[in-house]
């Protein structure tokens, strides 16, 4: 009998918090999602949480407004609230420099 395999905690794990299906919302999760992509490979886990779905989520977080990302591992936790456009921008203030992928890093 094969036992269930838990996954391996992430490097990385980032909460995206949106509202609903808003351009604001969409714009956030495409830029977002664009960055771990391009940047971070499988070394980043992402969880999009729908505050209009899911608001015991964003009271226990204490969101405010929205997009908020939220870096969670590593620890201490990072909060950048607003515009996700910019990739380097985010990885900058995030602190994720250190998990870029090697390639990403030589550009």
């Amino acid at each position: 009998m094969d036992l269930p395999r838990a996954e391996p905690a992430p490097e990385v794990l980032l909460r995206l918090f949106v509202t609903g299906n808003s351009q604001r919302s969409l714009r956030a999760v495409e830029g977002v999602q664009g960055m771990c992509k391009e940047f971070f490979g499988d070394a980043v886990w992402l969880e999009v949480v729908d505050v209009t779905e899911h608001p015991d989520e964003a009271e226990r977080e204490k969101i405010l407004a929205t997009p908020t990302l939220i870096r969670q591992i590593p620890a201490p936790p990072r909060r950048l609230v607003g515009d996700m456009g910019e990739a380097e921008r985010l990885i900058q203030l995030l602190g994720l420099k250190e998990f870029v992928r090697s390639e990403r890093r030589n550009e």
